[in-house]
């Protein structure tokens, strides 16, 4: 097998990958969670919430790379995906509209712990890639409709 390509970094950046190259790639990701959430009720329309989960998140990683391995100036196809532990902590207002309706908005810090997605034979080139950063953080501000029943 060719050179490995291996390297860290959080999406949208360039990763540089052991002098051998610089990538740019971008991530995707869907994550799944069971929450436990602490309510504050009060007599107002407002309800703040706080929370804390625990689940998994499916990443894809896809980008190309600019090496200085001769003959591989440039490598596309650097794509993989994995599937990682995850945990959360979230804080919210719900806002109370009508029986059984509430309009909320919430902030989310979701942390995917492990990510280690490889790819064989890049682009044809021989070479396989592999990213590994330390883990993924995000940033959600979420916003929406609630039915309780």
């Amino acid at each position: 097998s060719g050179p490995t390509i291996s390297g860290s970094g959080r999406g949208q950046q360039p990763i540089a990958l052991k002098t051998m190259a610089t990538t740019r790639a971008s991530y995707n990701s869907a994550a799944w969670f069971i929450n436990g959430i602490l309510r504050f009720k009060n007599s107002s329309i407002v309800t703040p919430y706080i929370g804390i989960g625990a689940g998994g998140e499916y990443i894809t990683i896809h980008g190309d790379a600019t090496t200085n391995i001769p003959g591989f100036p440039h490598v596309t196809g650097v794509n993989g995906s994995d599937v990682d532990f995850a945990g959360q902590a979230l804080a919210g207002l719900d806002f109370a509209i009508a029986d059984h309706y509430s309009i909320f908005t919430e902030y989310k810090f979701i942390d995917a712990i492990g990510t280690d997605a490889k790819t064989a034979n890049v682009g044809g080139s021989g070479l396989d890639y592999r990213f590994k950063p330390d883990q993924i953080q995000q940033h959600l501000i979420v916003a929406g409709l609630k039915y309780g029943f």
